[in-house]
């Protein structure tokens, strides 16, 4: 296995800390998301109308 040095080991770090930035930035919005249409749904009391 190769050693990684200098810029290929500051790349390497960006790509992992864009990556986790990714993934709790889309958590978050999914869960967001979801849980804003159940409160509408609940509020205005409609049933989905079509499950896909």
């Amino acid at each position: 296995m190769t050693d990684l040095k200098g810029s290929q080991l500051e790349r390497f770090s960006k790509v992992a800390e864009v990556t986790i930035a990714f993934w709790v930035m889309k958590i978050a919005a999914t869960t967001s998301g979801e849980t804003g249409l159940d409160l509408i749904s609940m509020t205005l009391h409609v049933a989905m109308l079509a499950v896909a």
